[in-house]
């Protein structure tokens, strides 16, 4: 059975064993895991101490290998109390210890439990504390006095039984477990997991917006070509080794316990759009790059050594932007990409994403025309398009007034990028950029049957009216 703790007596308890830590340190005696030890257990002090400081007295406290007997919650969770926990987290900064061990795909567990002590009616709400000292590895939780779970977002989603569609592209990504498959997972459509993904970005961006701590989201696009979404069952992730197959687009535990991880499979690429540049390296990719952008024209030039190093007398020096608008440069694109990329490019990819082709090319000595900044809302969705689309999918802005005042787009929509090294050893970086277009979303959605493509970005739609 859990203990009930006061916070202010495991404050103290802890102060003392990190002191005892500090004294070994001092001495040249701790080893590697007591550095460790010393280190996890400072961060644990912090929490509780901030915790303390937000008014939260009591802790509820489970043993080394003693079952947690509890029923799983999930966020949202209503109540002051909840809100209050999440300052004193970030104010121990629990975001940032957390930062290394995140996965791409899953952010650090707010873990709700819904408690019932033997003296009470019903159970209570509490939240675990994402921090073990290692000393006894205690799970730790606080209660959420006015804490009351929201309806789940999965509520009203779509999510059914596997057909013997989902089975067949299991069988295609070679997955070991198709006959137990309907037994591991559930599925629903990409729209339908557009609308999933979307519910959890609002909730997590407001949370962000308004605490600056970060909590689970999931992929807000899904590839060209997506057929089909599963979703793990909680109760047979340890059966399969908690695998999933095809392309992770988060965790969605935190919001329905019922599941895990969210995946995609696809039956291909509908546009499979490659320049394929990485065939080439060096002095090849650059000369190949220079005599394309010869051909189209060229709206701005830095001077070599402006930028970088003075005195080099490297061929290939300074940046420059062009765009490439002519006959002459379709033809050597033709001849760079090949005659079915440059079709996919001008019939596909610009539509979609932009008009308008630019080259940027940074050689040595040169700096670049156009950074990453903070873009304009209305091209976030084209953002996404593009990196649902296998593209770089960055907006970046101008950064030198000149090039803008020479005719080149404020912001442009970076679709390939890339950088090789010259036979002296100076670097040159190249982009394929368009400039970007408006997409259109329909209840912050978009979703492109043709290619089997979506996002999903429901706060530029209420910002913006996109």
């Amino acid at each position: 059975m859990p203990d009930l703790v006061r916070i202010g007596n495991l404050i103290r308890r802890y102060e003392a064993v990190h002191k005892a830590l500090d004294h070994y340190a001092s001495l040249g005696a701790l080893h590697s895991y007591g550095i460790q030890q010393r280190y996890e257990l400072h961060m644990y002090l912090r929490v509780l101490r901030e915790l303390a400081a937000h008014g939260f007295d009591e802790a509820l406290c489970f043993r080394v290998g003693e079952p947690v007997r509890a029923s799983l919650g999930w966020l949202p969770v209503k109540g002051d109390d909840f809100y209050r926990v999440l300052s004193a987290f970030k104010e121990a900064g629990v975001d940032i210890f957390h930062l290394k061990t995140m996965d791409w795909w899953r952010q650090q567990s707010l873990r709700i439990i819904k408690y019932k002590h033997q003296d009470k009616g019903e159970g209570e709400l509490y939240v675990e504390i994402p921090v073990r000292p290692s000393i006894d590895r205690w799970l730790t939780y606080v209660r959420l006095d006015d804490g009351e779970l929201g309806e789940k977002f999965t509520e009203g989603i779509e999510i059914r039984e596997l057909t013997d569609s989902e089975l067949e592209a299991l069988r295609d990504e070679k997955y070991t477990y198709v006959d137990e498959a309907r037994d591991v997972f559930k599925a629903m459509s990409p729209l339908e997991y557009l609308k999933l993904a979307g519910r959890v970005w609002f909730y997590a961006a407001d949370i962000y917006e308004d605490y600056d701590y970060p909590i689970q989201t999931m992929n807000p696009y899904v590839e060209e070509g997506a057929s089909h979404v599963l979703l793990m069952k909680a109760d047979a992730a340890e059966k399969v080794g908690n695998y999933a197959p095809g392309r992770l687009k988060g965790d969605i535990s935190q919001y329905d316990p019922s599941f895990t991880c969210v995946s995609t499979l696809h039956k291909g690429r509908s546009i499979g759009f490659d320049p394929g540049l990485e065939r080439l390296h060096g002095v090849e990719l650059i000369t190949e790059l220079t005599q394309l952008g010869a051909c189209g024209t060229q709206l701005y030039q830095e001077d070599p050594g402006i930028g970088g190093e003075e005195g080099i007398d490297y061929e290939f020096s300074g940046s420059s932007i062009y765009v490439l608008d002519t006959p002459e440069a379709d033809e050597g694109l033709e001849k760079l990409i090949g005659r079915q990329q440059l079709r996919l490019l001008k019939e596909e990819i610009m539509p979609r994403l932009g008009d308008e082709l630019y080259l940027l090319v940074t050689g040595a000595g040169g700096r670049g025309f156009y950074e990453i900044r903070e873009p304009p809302t209305e091209y976030i969705p084209t953002a996404l398009l593009a990196k649902a689309l296998y593209l770089d999918g960055d907006i970046v802005e101008a950064v030198k007034p000149e090039v803008v005042e020479r005719g080149a787009p404020k912001h442009l929509l970076i679709i390939e990028s890339g950088r090789t090294v010259g036979e002296k050893g100076y670097w040159f970086g190249y982009a394929l950029a368009l400039r970007p277009r408006r997409v259109r979303l329909q209840n912050g959605i978009h979703f492109d049957e043709q290619i089997s493509a979506g996002i999903v970005a429901p706060l530029v739609e209420a910002l913006s009216g996109t």
